[in-house]
């Protein structure tokens, strides 16, 4: 066979010229095609290379190293330069090994430490690195494909890092190479396709290690919403060695002196604001416990103060509460649970509301600016409420509601009910009336108290005793509303107060109830069937109602009215 060879070169190096050679046909194509992704390369380096083999440079053993001397590396697709000076870097069959060597690049300077064999790094970082720019470098050609990969939902990213970092294992593992460190951020700021609220001016610290992330005093803005933050991520690699099943652990606190909750739970385009399957996958995963905190915030037209939330995963199940906060003049305070199942997720709330303003809870609750169909100012208050549903869109959610509330709204003005409305007119141009029932476009009825208990079942919500008091008249209403699918079902009962001796001339057209006190109540029923917003109204004779019908309208009326139960929260405000 050949004569064995054995090289040795040692001195400086213009790697301007060493690019030039490595890429000249003369070489084996094998070096030139490694070199693709430099766009330009300048610089000298102190370099040896000793090397064993076979002629025409096939070396089966060799070792090497470089010093840099001021290198400027620039891989495609990068506007600044990468600059190599101070430490050096040593490469053999085994792979590539770095003592103290020095990267730097604009806002970035970094020393790496340790060595990468074939797949495997461990290696130690420390320094500064401006993120944007580092960020240009890992979506380049230069970077691998698994650490590329998560980096194509980032849209934007900015800030510093300084610190220091071990990265160790297989490089397949891309970011989870990050094994352990301390990083401290500076103006920090990320916006990601897979988050509602982009984050800016965050300043804080992240703590590694194979078992968790611990963000501790990070600070600055989510969305428009100044918070601070600090919380504990379990990471899974070090969740395997553990026995809980679930076993990625979130802990978290966060809280603000404005929260803008519009910005984390509002819908990008064309999706569900919180897919209920995505939810459902993500609760199954993780172990949340977490404590929210506002001075004061906002959500859509829904102002409030005082917010608190508590959550805690309690066997599979996401368990909030207490809750509470402070908003429309009242408070609302409670708890509920969610919980993952095959097709999206099952909840059951309990929250209890006191004194709230009524016409703007109801714009809040129905989410419309200015509710066509009704509108009416007040106190509201709602106990005993138990509602549950469940299923992987709000549809179906709604769809399954079931469970109990009491609602009491009292001393306000009812200004706008399409349906009282055209019942008024229809009983206006009768010959009693004559125009006395208040047009409830321009005037409006006030009433003393509106009470109900309401039961909803798979979507519908029903009532047998809903009542308006009022100092002329009361109103009544029994029957259903589907709220999937908008249609109403119901019978409602206008009663004015009048004196005992105009009933005589009434008793063909009402029925009526005798209140003692010279007074009676006069009855004209309604059945409303149909569309909610535009139902057909028919008056029933009171000779053509069910005998249990017109012994619960009869019932309702004769029950004195009632001062509201204050709620126990209510007393100590």
């Amino acid at each position: 066979g050949a004569n064995p060879l054995e090289l040795t070169i040692a001195g400086m190096a213009d790697l301007k010229n060493l690019l030039s050679l490595a890429r000249a046909p003369v070489l084996s194509v094998n070096i030139g095609s490694k070199t693709d992704w430099i766009e330009d390369l300048s610089g000298t380096a102190e370099f040896f290379f000793r090397g064993q083999g076979q002629p025409g440079l096939k070396f089966s053993s060799f070792e090497g190293g470089l010093t840099p001397r001021g290198i400027r590396l620039r891989p495609k697709g990068i506007s600044s330069p990468l600059v190599f000076k101070g430490g050096a870097l040593s490469f053999s069959p085994l792979g590539i090994f770095f003592s103290k060597f020095k990267i730097s690049s604009y806002l970035s300077s970094l020393t790496l430490d340790g060595g990468i064999r074939g797949a495997n790094i461990n290696v130690s970082t420390r320094g500064s690195i401006d993120l944007k720019d580092i960020f240009l470098v890992l979506q380049s050609s230069f970077s691998p494909e698994p650490v590329r990969a998560p980096l194509k939902k980032v849209e934007e990213i900015s800030g510093i890092a300084e610190g220091h970092a071990r990265w160790a294992g297989s490089r397949e593992e891309g970011i989870a190479l990050l094994k352990e460190g301390e990083i401290r951020l500076r103006e920090f700021s990320l916006k990601h396709q897979e988050m509602a609220a982009p984050l800016s001016s965050m300043d804080g610290a992240v703590l590694l290690s194979p078992e968790q992330v611990r963000i501790v005093g990070l600070r600055g803005m989510i969305g428009n919403s100044p918070v601070s933050f600090s919380g504990i991520l379990s990471r899974s690699e070090g969740v395997k060695k553990t026995s809980g099943s679930r076993g990625n652990l979130f802990a978290f606190q966060l809280s603000s002196p404005s929260l803008d909750l519009g910005s984390f739970l509002s819908k990008k385009e064309g999706e569900d604001p919180l897919s209920l399957q995505k939810l459902s996958n993500w609760l199954s995963t993780w172990t949340l416990e977490g404590k929210v905190e506002a001075e004061q915030g906002r959500y859509r037209n829904l102002s409030f103060q005082d917010l608190k939330v508590e959550m805690k995963t309690v066997e599979k199940k996401l368990v909030f509460g207490p809750f509470q906060f402070k908003g429309l003049g009242g408070n609302l305070w409670g708890r509920g649970w969610i919980e993952p199942i095959e097709k999206g997720v099952k909840l059951e709330i309990a929250p209890r509301l006191s004194n709230m303003e009524a016409k703007a809870f109801l714009r809040a609750l129905l989410q419309k600016p200015e509710d066509e169909r009704i509108e009416i100012t007040g106190r509201v208050h709602l106990d005993r409420v138990e509602l549950g549903g469940e299923g992987d869109s709000f549809q179906k959610v709604k769809e399954s509601l079931n469970g109990t509330l009491r609602l009491e709204v009292e001393n306000g003005m009812i200004e706008r009910w399409k349906i009282l409305g055209r019942i008024f007119s229809i009983l206006n141009v009768s010959q009693w009336f004559w125009g006395r029932l208040p047009d409830l476009k321009t005037k409006g009825l006030p009433y003393r108290q509106i009470t109900a208990n309401i039961q909803v079942r798979d979507g519908v919500a029903s009532t047998e005793d809903f009542v308006v008091q009022s100092d002329a008249m009361r109103i009544t209403l029994v029957g259903k509303i589907d709220l999937v699918r908008n249609q109403i079902d119901a019978t409602i009962g206008v009663h004015p107060l009048v004196t005992v001796d105009m009933i005589l001339s009434h008793l063909p057209v009402a029925g009526y109830i005798l209140t003692g006190e010279d007074k009676a109540f006069l009855s004209y029923v309604y059945e409303v069937k149909g569309d909610l917003d535009d139902p057909k109204i028919e008056a029933v004779p009171i000779r053509g109602l069910r005998q249990n019908l017109w012994g619960i309208i009869q019932r309702l009326l004769e029950t004195p009215l009632r001062p509201f139960q204050k709620l126990p929260n209510s007393k100590k405000k």
